[in-house]
């Protein structure tokens, strides 16, 4: 007993006979191919609950019993077939590019990024016993106050906002003569705020909003506060962006206008020093300066013309100052004035900057040049015995201990990531205060750098190759320009995630070309996926270089760009490209930014751009540097 019926297919209709056991199953016309669904219902299973098996089923080919299988499914169990094949072939290619990721990545991620950028120098009160520092968080800038015997500390203050430049963003201003208050500004949305903690636990006293001060007096507008000392226990001197001078009583909670500016000179450098409970010296066009408070009387005390004078110390005792003098034609150099005679001595030859009084007022410290290329710590007491230079090029920041008897500095010995020492002068004891890693690495290393030298006009630079690097394998390049030779958390992080990285001792496109072949002759390295990375105005020679060379590099890696590469109409060997911008960085930035997305997806170049919530130009917390070289990463290994 058969079953008939004619083909569907409008150029077919040919007659077609099956047996009646494929009633109600999808057969295939043997004249054309085309699947038909045979008249009637299906036969009813057997008591072993199986079909029947027929010769159709038998001679249905693998691909054709796919075919049959999925058009006996309804129209909805075809959507969600569709729908679960589409997200198993996504998940296979987010997966295949989790294998090109090393294993622990985010884990690496954490771990480094965990050290924090310390910023300024730190300050101690002048008992000895308390000491405040800034350091990057997760959330921003804070401001810690340690107990210098237990080196227990706690957060007294935080930058927790978008900042453009984040060492301007605050200000340490320390301790009152009497240890009684401790005091700092830092930059709110709206103003600047001067915050008064109690100087022993930093429990919060007053806060002054300084614009909103501003506005009740009848003096002009106060702006940013750019320098800060204490003249007594109730009383601040402020010198604000115009080199105007400004009495904070705290007491009275009221501020008055000691010195307003003679000139428009809204630019650095900024320098004050206290005399006494009612005098200072300052800085301006150039000279040194004096203000009696209770006469409002100033004097100028250095006659000098065309100078740049920065780090202005006093010394009581001595009467006398120290500061950094720049004039035409010459270097940085450190000079010794005094009052009594006016004699004006210089105390170095190297390029120095900030010059303090120790040991009682009778020797110096200051940071120092070595080879015109790295810094060093110069301790000079009295007695030669004691003299000595610290810290070799790692040295980030300083100050002296009011006491005189103390230096405390951000620094590092060797290649590892900044701490804060301690260095006692008449015992010569060194102390680590403030470790730079709050714990030891599990899984990543400190990676210390090697240096070498591009053959073609013997250009310096250093690398950092990935740990455990196998003699035979391959490994992506990042070519950086110039950077300091300090730890840093991004550079380190691209290493151990499996990337070489090379930092340039030299500005410009030549140099990265000749370093570009010198790393062609290494055998670890992949001449396929060499990338170039610049940061703010060093995009600027990146996006010259791949006008230039359009088909030299794998891709580049532009950090809070100011400039892009030329996007030709009809391209054809173009790098890919990496974005890192924050969501508040200039408008000009942005704008750029999205013209050129615009114009590399006409010509469909690949491109990745990743928006940084609450960020400027300059990122300012660990959060934000693991975002960024988390996603550098991932960009490089995974072939973007």
């Amino acid at each position: 007993m058969a079953i008939e019926f004619n083909c569907s297919n409008p150029a077919c209709q040919r007659h077609i006979a099956v047996d009646v056991s494929e009633a109600g199953h999808i057969v295939k016309c043997p004249y054309c191919g085309k699947f038909e669904q045979v008249p009637g219902s299906p036969a009813k299973p057997d008591f072993h609950g199986q079909l029947p098996q027929t010769k159709a089923e038998k001679h249905i080919p693998p691909a054709s019993r796919v075919a049959h299988w999925v058009l006996s499914l309804t129209p909805f169990k075809r959507l969600l077939l569709g729908w679960g094949l589409g997200a198993a072939l996504f998940t296979l290619l987010i997966a295949g590019q989790q294998l090109r990721l090393p294993w622990h990545f985010n884990a690496m991620a954490r771990e480094i990024s965990s050290i924090g950028a310390f910023r300024v120098a730190p300050l101690v009160n002048h008992s000895g016993t308390k000491l405040i520092y800034a350091r990057e968080t997760e959330d921003g800038i804070g401001l810690f106050l340690m107990n210098l015997a237990t080196r227990q500390c706690h957060l007294v203050g935080a930058v927790d906002r978008a900042v453009s430049i984040p060492d301007n963003s605050f200000k340490l201003i320390g301790w009152s003569p009497d240890d009684s208050r401790l005091a700092f500004a830092v930059d709110s949305k709206q103003d600047q705020t001067i915050t008064i903690c109690d100087g022993d636990s930093g429990a919060l006293q007053k806060t002054f909003p300084l614009c909103d001060n501003a506005k009740q007096k009848d003096f002009s507008m106060l702006d940013e506060v750019k320098e800060a000392v204490w003249l007594t226990g109730d009383s601040l001197l402020l010198m604000d962006s115009f080199h105007s001078l400004y009495l904070l009583n705290i007491k009275t909670s009221r501020m008055e206008e000691l010195h307003g500016y003679t000139s428009l000179n809204g630019s650095p450098p900024y320098a004050l020093a206290r005399m006494s409970d009612h005098g200072i010296a300052y800085v301006d066009d150039g000279n040194v300066w004096s203000l009696d408070i209770s006469t409002r009387q100033t004097q100028q005390l250095t006659c000098l013309t065309n100078a740049t004078i920065e780090w202005l110390d006093y010394s009581p005792a001595k009467m006398a100052f120290l500061f950094c003098l720049t004039e035409p034609g010459s270097k940085r150099s450190l000079y010794q004035f005094d009052l009594n005679t006016t004699n004006l001595t210089r105390l170095t030859d190297t390029d120095t900057l900030k010059g303090q009084w120790i040991d009682g007022d009778t020797g110096i410290a200051y940071v120092g040049m070595a080879n015109n290329s790295t810094y060093f710590l110069a301790i000079k007491p009295r007695y030669n015995a004691l003299r000595t230079n610290l810290f070799g090029e790692h040295i980030l920041a300083y100050s002296v201990a009011p006491r005189k008897d103390k230096v405390y500095a951000f620094a590092a010995i060797d290649q590892e990531p900044f701490s804060l020492w301690e260095y006692d002068i008449a015992s010569q004891n060194l102390r680590n205060v403030v470790s730079g890693t709050n714990q030891p690495f599990v899984f990543s290393k400190i990676i210390p750098r090697s240096y070498g030298v591009a053959v073609k006009d013997n250009v310096p630079y250093y690398i950092l190759t990935p740990p455990k690097m196998k003699a035979r394998k391959k490994y992506p390049v990042v070519i950086d320009q110039p950077s300091a030779p300090y730890y840093d958390s991004g550079s380190q992080f691209l290493a151990n995630a499996g990337i070489i990285y090379v930092s340039i001792y030299r500005d410009g496109p030549e140099p990265i070309l000749a370093v570009y072949d010198q790393l062609l002759k290494n055998r670890n390295v992949d001449p396929h996926r060499i990338y170039l990375a610049g940061l703010s105005l060093r995009t600027a020679v990146v996006a010259g270089l791949v006008d230039e060379h359009p088909g030299l590099l794998r891709g580049v890696i532009l950090l809070s760009p100011v400039a892009f590469p030329r996007i030709q109409d009809n391209v054809k060997d173009f790098p890919s490209i990496f974005i890192s911008i924050g969501d508040e960085d200039f408008k000009q930035s942005q704008n750029a930014t999205e013209r050129f997305a615009r114009d590399a997806c006409r010509q469909l170049i690949g491109t990745k751009i990743i928006h940084h919530s609450n960020a400027t130009h300059i990122l300012n917390s660990t959060k934000l540097e693991r975002e960024r070289y988390e996603a550098v990463a991932k960009f490089i290994l995974t072939d973007y």
